[in-house]
């Protein structure tokens, strides 16, 4: 496979942010990416197979620019979220995400 180039374009003030924490951008992107293929790996290669790999690119880029932008969500939001969907499917086979 070869290899893929992604342009991540981040505001100067999201810029100033990552420095301030003694970080480097692409460090952070790097890191950012990193994690969302471990948790690709770590999914069901299933739910994944017809996905293609310009939508995962995609995606990983919208989620880094809300992460170095600060436009999180809190993770007790996520979850329930996770649970709710996962109730509605009739998937209780997964772990409880209450924290």
């Amino acid at each position: 496979m070869a290899d893929v180039e992604v342009t991540v374009k981040v505001s100067a003030e999201v810029v100033e942010k990552v420095r301030e924490r003694g970080r480097a951008i692409d460090e952070v992107v790097a890191e950012w990416v990193q994690d969302g293929i471990e948790r690709l790996d770590s999914e069901d290669e299933e739910e994944y197979e017809d996905t293609p790999d310009e939508v995962i690119l995609e995606h990983l880029r919208e989620a880094l620019t809300d992460a170095l932008a600060g436009r999180v969500r809190p993770i007790e939001e996520l979850f329930a979220e996770i649970d709710q969907e996962m109730s509605e499917d009739g998937d209780e086979s997964h772990y409880s995400t209450a924290i």
